[in-house]
């Protein structure tokens, strides 16, 4: 059961890998040095409930992206 109430967001929430990248460029601008046009979703999704998908983690280059840019923690 998905119910976006205080006590199902704190326990099913999981922010995006991106806000605790050195090179997330903020929430506002959605971009990052690999992804100036915007992160993909596969990276960038909020996840909100227990069926949520996986989100994907950036630890390798990868076609779409510019430069060798991966994740790396603050």
């Amino acid at each position: 059961m998905d119910k976006l109430d205080g006590t199902l967001i704190v326990r099913h929430f999981k922010p995006s890998m991106c806000l605790k990248c050195k090179y997330f460029e903020g929430i506002e601008k959605g971009t990052c040095p690999a992804y100036p046009d915007g992160i993909p979703s596969r990276y960038a999704d909020m996840v909100i409930g227990a069926n949520a998908p996986v989100q994907e983690k950036h630890d390798s280059v990868q076609k779409d992206q510019k430069g060798e840019y991966v994740f790396t923690p603050l």
